[in-house]
């Protein structure tokens, strides 16, 4: 049995996807372009500095001491399912924007994506401990955490707007789902509402395409997925951080609204994105104050500027750094995001599909 290997990359780096086939890297060339409009998500989870002024002081969902441990995805191409009910696109066209999905995924530095051909690696691992068969190693990749699969379906709709013109909506269905690999739990199952991009068509009197989406023009069909990739890779994401909100340990404290925290852009962390600074008081998580983070590569400064004046462990928390900030160990202090920032970085840049020059 062939042991799948390895695809890790890091933000605004494509990953060329092991699934893709190979006659659309020799007539598309991929590359970076700025975001369009139809790439906005209506589910993503925005917390910005106002929005958290009024937002009570409690754990994100799904929060536990770990959030912040980096996730590990596989990405079993063979387990996903694709279908277009459309006469513009093929299946092959499906096929491409889920191996757009797992490249634009692969930008996030939040998770890390593995493209395994094999998604119950730990039977065979299993196997091999009863003697079994024998595999090779995994030399110094990170063990798998949860594995991903989404089912994807194209369809388009077609309304004329006047007698030579028409508006065409390509519309994608996606159902996402997530299981935790240690456990076989399934951590989501989701059908997500559909989204779709309008585009224009313009025909002459025998019916011929003059401008807009052209069946016949390849390289702007693999285009349209392309941003359909990269709006499926956006809610699934948020998907993703909802599961594990990014975070990290305290490292240093210049006084109570100045900390440094371990993680940086390189785990996800975007500039503006809203934290929580909580202490841990017998083993129960007490959150002290909303902080504005900015980071760098591994290391993020904190800017504390709303704190918990009701609860009243959190206050002596609070009354202990002003006295001494140098003992902030003493409370276990860690930080976990609250959301997304209103412009993370990652989303700058999007990658586009272009033919090729002859």
């Amino acid at each position: 049995m062939n042991i799948p290997g390895i695809l890790c990359v890091g933000l605004l780096v494509a990953l060329v996807a092991g699934c893709a086939d190979t006659s659309v890297t020799t007539r598309h060339t991929v590359a970076p372009r700025l975001p369009v409009k139809a790439q906005e998500s209506p589910n993503r989870v925005i917390a910005s500095r106002r929005m958290v002024e009024d937002r009570p002081f409690r754990m994100p969902g799904n929060f536990s001491g770990s959030s912040w441990k980096h996730m590990v995805i596989g990405v079993n191409p063979r387990a996903n399912v694709y279908a277009s009910s459309s006469s513009y696109f093929s299946e092959e066209d499906v096929r491409f924007m889920g191996a757009r999905i797992q490249s634009e995924l692969a930008k996030i530095k939040r998770f890390t994506i593995q493209d395994v051909e094999d998604a119950d690696y730990s039977a065979l691992r299993d196997a091999q401990e009863d003697g079994d068969i024998r595999i090779a190693d995994r030399v110094d990749q990170p063990e798998i955490t949860h594995f991903a699969q989404w089912n994807i379906k194209l369809s388009t709709i077609s309304e004329r707007t006047g007698t030579y013109s028409k508006e065409i909506r390509v519309v994608c269905d996606l159902a996402f789902k997530l299981t935790e690999a240690a456990t076989g739990n399934i951590v989501e199952d989701a059908s997500l509402p559909p989204f779709d991009i309008c585009e224009e068509q313009r025909l002459d009197n025998m019916g011929r395409v003059v401008s807009g989406i052209n069946w016949r023009d390849s390289s702007a069909l693999r285009g349209i997925v392309q941003q359909l990739a990269s709006q499926g890779a956006i809610r699934i994401a948020n998907i993703l951080a909802n599961e594990n909100p990014c975070g990290g340990k305290i490292v240093a404290c210049l006084s109570a609204k100045a900390m440094v925290m371990e993680n940086g852009t390189r785990q996800g962390i975007s500039d503006g994105m809203q934290m929580l600074v909580y202490a841990t008081v017998e083993g129960v998580p007490v959150p002290i104050a909303y902080a504005d983070a900015q980071p760098g590569p591994d290391r993020t400064k904190l800017d504390l500027w709303k704190f918990n004046e009701d609860d009243p462990f959190a206050q002596t928390v609070i009354a202990a750094l002003k006295a001494n900030p140098r003992g902030f160990r003493e409370h276990g202090l860690n930080a976990v995001s609250v959301g997304e920032a209103a412009n993370p970085l990652w989303r700058n840049n999007v990658l586009g599909v272009f033919p090729e020059d002859d």
